[in-house]
């Protein structure tokens, strides 16, 4: 049971800055998550939790095609790739617009870096060192394959290799 304390003023006038003071001191300031986009915003988020909220109804609303909600469910999701793009540009925008001698290049590395390749397997270009001074380069897949097949598999290229010049 709780029962009421009888304060005077000047108790609590004594008390006061010091439950001011600690927690800006102790507290530690609240810093932005490292893997957060930067050009994300909490109206994305809203609109995300809308969306997630329409897909569920459109959901549950299934055996029914015809249904208004899944046209409701529809315009949210486009409305929200919209804003998702939008952010995009603007961001990217507020970027160029603050380019400086130093960030110059790290623009023309983003804006000429290899776009995604649509989720396929891609293994960069390699090299092999045949000897003190050459080397050799690899940039088709089956030489790539081959490569890593002797390097990883050292005795298993050669008993195929073996095998193949014996057919």
């Amino acid at each position: 049971m709780c029962y009421p304390v009888k304060v005077s003023f000047s108790q609590a006038s004594t008390c006061l800055p010091t439950l001011l003071w600690t927690p800006s001191t102790k507290v530690p300031l609240i810093t932005p998550v490292p893997y957060q986009k930067q050009w994300w915003s909490r109206e994305l988020s809203d609109r995300r939790r809308e969306v997630w909220r329409w897909a569920r109804r459109s959901h549950s609303w299934g055996a029914d095609p015809e249904d208004q909600v899944h046209q409701a469910h529809k315009a949210t999701r486009r409305g929200y790739t919209f804003l998702i793009e939008n952010a995009k540009t603007t961001h990217w925008d507020g970027f160029l617009s603050m380019l400086d001698e130093r960030l110059v290049w790290t623009a023309h590395k983003y804006a000429s870096s290899d776009h995604m390749d649509g989720s396929r397997s891609r293994i960069p270009t390699l090299k092999l060192s045949t000897g003190a001074a050459s080397s050799q380069i690899t940039k088709m897949n089956e030489e790539k394959s081959k490569l890593l097949h002797a390097t990883f598999f050292p005795e298993y290229a050669q008993s195929d290799q073996t095998q193949l010049d014996s057919d």
